[in-house]
């Protein structure tokens, strides 16, 4: 490793006497548990959580944050993705449980609204939904976002980032 400008220490050696600060001594426990025993808020800045169930099944390490405005915590990894068969009626969309990336396949037997939640979000937060199913006589609309409802059509496509709305989240689509 490369030694530190006159201080005769290596790259490794300063990063390893950073303390670095988990809650809960570290301990994998559930995103549920990690927002409620340790809120995100100025006490667990800059700490790390480790959770056992983030969008339901992956293991992870989650940060607390601040933007200036709002504090949350995020996950370090966004890459997760699942299907969906759901045919109709209503799907919520919440961070940290639900998949950041959300394939609908099969056909549609009634009109479905697709809603995400400010729960647990973070600004830059995305949801990418992919409708691979067939529309049939049915619609799918995204409700819930900054602007109104968008649809979203058979092959369609959209992502749904959440901002930081003067103090609130917010979500809005492409």
């Amino acid at each position: 490793m490369a030694e530190i400008s006159n201080s005769g220490l290596t790259l490794e050696q300063v990063l390893s006497a950073i303390p670095t600060s988990f809650v809960g001594d570290g301990a994998y426990m559930p995103v549920a548990t990690l927002l409620s025993s340790y809120p995100a808020g100025a006490a667990n800045l800059g700490k790390y959580g480790r959770v056992n169930d983030l969008w339901g099944s992956v293991r992870s390490v989650m940060t607390c944050e601040y933007d200036g405005s709002l504090y949350y915590w995020r996950p370090q990894r966004t890459d997760y993705a699942t299907r969906n068969t759901s045919t109709s009626g209503s799907l919520s969309l919440t961070p940290l449980l639900t998949s950041p990336q959300l394939t609908l396949t099969g056909t549609l037997l009634g009109a479905m609204t697709i809603t995400p939640s400010i729960t647990n979000a973070w600004p830059g937060a995305q949801f990418e939904i992919i409708n691979n199913g067939v529309l049939g006589l049915f619609g799918i609309n995204v409700a819930g976002l900054l602007g109104g409802t968008l649809p979203l059509l058979g092959g369609g496509r959209r992502v749904l980032t959440a901002v930081n709305n003067g103090g609130t989240m917010a979500w809005t689509g492409a």
